[in-house]
């Protein structure tokens, strides 16, 4: 089982440089980085999360010392365009759409079998939500977001309701969850865990 520790109880990375410089000797550390509530703070809508000129600056000066990556559930290409780097590894849709520096690009998990079903489902979210105030279908290309942070308490289980109904229609697909929002994925054993491995 594991235990959950309070943030003072962890040692600082500081106080085991030494230990921390001896695992790294002959390696080249990589840095992962999400875009929403690591490089962004959490917004009411996902336009909102605009990347400052300060955290772009630090990203890429450190981009010159080591390997960086942005892991997002957004898609790749929009991370691409908010970042504005082209030193950066991108990966977007959980790790299914991966691009970085010298044209390297990989769609790993087979997750392509899976966009027809995604074009359904989104017909169908677009359909079912259009009379909840609040609510918003964001497609993406191997995902679709429903958001409800905007939505009235009262209404969020027809939300739920809504996205179940898809569900349970459609089994090439299974349900993410995240702050405020379901989303609807392939239904493949692949995660952003899975793509910082590859």
């Amino acid at each position: 089982m594991i235990q959950k520790r309070e943030a003072l109880e962890i040692p600082s990375a500081l106080n085991q440089l030494n230990e921390l410089k001896a695992q790294f000797q002959g390696k080249t550390p990589a840095i992962f980085l999400d875009y929403d509530g690591c490089l962004t703070p959490i917004v009411q809508r996902p336009e909102m999360a605009v990347l400052t000129d300060d955290m772009r600056l630090a990203l890429q000066e450190l981009a010159t010392v080591t390997k960086v990556a942005v892991v997002s559930g957004r898609d790749r290409q929009n991370v691409a365009e908010l970042v504005q780097l082209d030193n950066l590894y991108y990966a977007g849709s959980h790790g299914f759409d991966i691009t970085g520096p010298g044209g390297m690009a990989s769609e790993p998990g087979g997750a392509k079998a899976a966009l027809s079903a995604l074009d359904k489902a989104d017909t169908m979210l677009q359909e079912k939500l259009r009379q909840v105030e609040g609510s918003q279908v964001e497609r993406k290309r191997y995902a679709i977001a429903v958001h409800y942070r905007n939505v009235a308490d009262d209404q969020v289980e027809t939300v739920r309701k809504a996205v179940d109904e898809v569900l349970n229609s459609m089994p090439e697909l299974k349900i993410g969850l995240g702050k405020k929002i379901y989303e609807l994925k392939p239904n493949i054993d692949w995660h952003k865990g899975k793509a910082v491995m590859c």
